[in-house]
This record gives C-alpha cells, sequence and structure tokens, in this order.
C-alpha cells in the first residue's frame, strides 16, 4: 500500500500528520507529530511535498529555502520549515533529435550569492534568482546536462554530453573557457586548489584542468564505461569507474597512489564521500569505510545504495538506499546503525543536513525533511 494519497494539485504540500515508530522504520503516513517536549525525534517526518516527477536530484538549503530539480523539468523553491512552496521554474523540451524526449533536471543545483546554478536536459545552464525564480541568464552547452556544476572564484563550471565541460562567468553567463574531455561527460565536476577535476565516457576517463586557463594538466585512460564525479580532499582525487575499484589520484601531478575493492567492482553513479580521514563508497552490495591515506577497509555496512553519496553531520553519516526505501543513519566512525526512517520509494537523492534536519528526494516524487537529531 502507497504511503502517500496524492492531493488535487500534486504540487501541494501534505499536511497529514501521525506518529512514527522509530525501532520499526516505520512511516504510515505522510508526516510525523512533534514529541511531547515539542522537539521532533530522529527520524521523525516533518514534512514531505508532491513534486510532478521523480526526485534524484540532491537539494541544496540556503537561507531556509529547499532548492532541487525533478525528473518533470521543474526546478523547485520551498520553505524548509514548513514544505510550502515558494516558487518554480520550467526548463524547456530537449530538442526532438535528442536521447531523451522529455524535460528533466538530474543534478544537484548550487547556489551562490543569490543566484541559483543547475543545469537541465534541454541542453542548457541556468542561472535563477533565489529569491524568485526569474531566469537572469541561460548557457547554451550543445548537449544535456546530467552532473552537477561547480562554482568558485565568480566562475561556474559545468560538464556537458557533448565532450566538454565549459567555464562560465557566474554574473554575465559568458564562455571564459572550454575544455575537451573528449566522450561525453556525465557526472559532476569538482574544483579544489585552482583545479578542475571531470570525469567522462569512454576510454580517457578523467580529466583535470587549470581553473582559471582551462589549460589540461593531467589526465587518466581507464577504458572504462564511465567515471563518477571525484572526490578532492588533502590534495587526493578519489574516484569510482563503472565495474572498477576506487581509485586514489595525486591531485597535482595524476599519480596513483592507491587502489581499493578490485574484487568488488563499483557503479558509475555512486559518488565517494571523504571526511575525517576516512572515504565512505556507496554501492549496490553495501556501503565501505576505507582508510583516505593507505585505502584499507575501515568498516562495511550491508545495503544497496545506488545513485547518491553519503551525507556526514556531527559524526553521522546519511545515506538513503534504491531497493530498501529506507534513509539511513549510521555512525561515521563505527559503522553501526543508530536508526532508519522508511519513505517507502526508491531513494537515489543525495540527503542534505542544516540544523538537524535532513532533505531528501525520492523516485515517487516527494521532497521529504526528516527529523535527524533530537
Amino acid at each position: 500500500m502507497p504511503m502517500f494519497e496524492h492531493t488535487p494539485t500534486r504540487r501541494d504540500v501534505l499536511h497529514t500528520t501521525a506518529t512514527l515508530s522509530v525501532a520499526a522504520g516505520t512511516l504510515p503516513i505522510a508526516a510525523a507529530e512533534e514529541s511531547e517536549g515539542g522537539e521532533f525525534v530522529p527520524g521523525e517526518r516533518i514534512w514531505s511535498y508532491s513534486a510532478d516527477g521523480a526526485v534524484e536530484s540532491g537539494p541544496t538549503v540556503v537561507n531556509k529555502t529547499v532548492y532541487f530539480g525533478c525528473h518533470d523539468g521543474t526546478v523547485y523553491a520551498i520553505d524548509a520549515e514548513n514544505g510550502d512552496r515558494e516558487w518554480v521554474f520550467e526548463t524547456d523540451d530537449p530538442p526532438a533529435d535528442q536521447r531523451y524526449d522529455h524535460a528533466g533536471v538530474w543534478g544537484e543545483p548550487k547556489v551562490i550569492d543569490g543566484t541559483v546554478f543547475i543545469g537541465a536536459l534541454d541542453n542548457h545552464l541556468y542561472a535563477l534568482d533565489a529569491d524568485t525564480g526569474e531566469e537572469e541568464w541561460r548557457f547554451d552547452t550543445g548537449k544535456f546536462v546530467w552532473g552537477s556544476p561547480a562554482v568558485s572564484n565568480g566562475t561556474v563550471y559545468v560538464p556537458s554530453r557533448n565532450h566538454w565541460v565549459f567555464a562560465v562567468d557566474a554574473e554575465s553567463g559568458e564562455e571564459q573557457w572550454r575544455g575537451n574531455v573528449e566522450h561525453p561527460a556525465g557526472g559532476g565536476v569538482s574544483v579544489v586548489d585552482g583545479r578542475v577535476h571531470v570525469g567522462s565516457y569512454g576510454e580517457v576517463n578523467l580529466h583535470t584542468f587549470d581553473a582559471e586557463s582551462g589549460e589540461l594538466l593531467w589526465k587518466k585512460e581507464m577504458n572504462a564505461e564511465q567515471c563518477a564525479a571525484p572526490a578532492v580532499y588533502d590534495e587526493t582525487v578519489y574516484t569510482m569507474f563503472a565495474g572498477e575499484p576506487l581509485y586514489a589520484f595525486d591531485a597535482e601531478t595524476g599519480e596513483e597512489q592507491w587502489r581499493f575493492g578490485e574484487e568488488i567492482g563499483f557503479g558509475i553513479n555512486e559518488v565517494p564521500t571523504v571526511w575525517s580521514g576516512t572515504v565512505y563508497l556507496p554501492n549496490s552490495s553495501g556501503l565501505y569505510a576505507v582508510d583516505a591515506d593507505t585505502g584499507e577497509l575501515q568498516w562495511d555496512f550491508d545495503g544497496r545504495f545506488v545513485k547518491m553519496s553519503p551525507t556526514i553531520a556531527d559524526g553521522v553519516l546519511f545515506l538513503g538506499s534504491h531497493s530498501e526505501t529506507y534513509l539511513f543513519a549510521i555512525d561515521a566512525t563505527t559503522g553501526e546503525e543508530l536508526w532508519r526512517s522508511q519513505v517507502y520509494a526508491n531513494i537515489h537523492s543525495n540527503p542534505t543536513v542544516v540544523d538537524g534536519v535532513a532533505f531528501f528526494g525520492s523516485h515517487d516524487g516527494y521532497m521529504h525533511a526528516v527529523s535527524v537529531f533530537s
């Protein structure tokens, strides 16, 4: 039996409330009542908002507003406290000859200085006013944008499926440079210490460019199906290739430092998270915690985690499950499960934790707000 009932207008907020059994990990209806002390306990639902399509976009929360994209091609701004809609922006339909014949926003938006930057399947990078949703400018990427942009020092970096990564002026939307990644770029980009790291399909899977000039600094030929979006920590680039181990490369030279999980083989949509000297790797077979310096396994956790990246707040790791339909809270140091909250739908969206609340989307078209700290 599905957990939610649709209201007459799907974009309206669900106001129904009920109690949550944290021990059982169940939530039979859209929201949860506050505990007797007036505070939400970990795992309780605060609100759920119904969008018009699957939500794989990880949300960004700025100034008590939740920004996210949807498979229907809409960008949403939702009040973080009560789930009320503030504004929506609809992207265009993709060209008729493109692989995807429908609109869609899959990547995570970035919100900088009052502007929302987000890519779409209609072959554009958008800049939207964060308060009103009005379009400030759009940039034609030539092919659709799957991954999330990165913003650094007044420049927006965005990967595209037409073999390029673009550097675009954040204020004007004018192109500053473009770097050839030789194959379609499906994931996001990472910009750290003046270097742009981007993964792609094909024989050459990882490129690193100078962030200011666009000069190619180094690249890796892995002959893998695709490279996941890289994570950068302490001068090291961590990334996974389809069916391959996790690799650690020197961020400056590209020299391989170590690899982990040759007997496991990771996917193309899972992105590692690095925190306090540990790399956390989601996978269809579980979650792995690996020493960031040596690549040695510290602990693992059984589950099915695909198309997402863990989020860590106050030493607790939050991660949604693809098949088990739970949001998990796991001790980041020991790997011990602390609690779980069920949403009765696949979770492909990275959770974002702000002020003790986890915001994440589900494949049945909802954005959820769940209390994670008492």
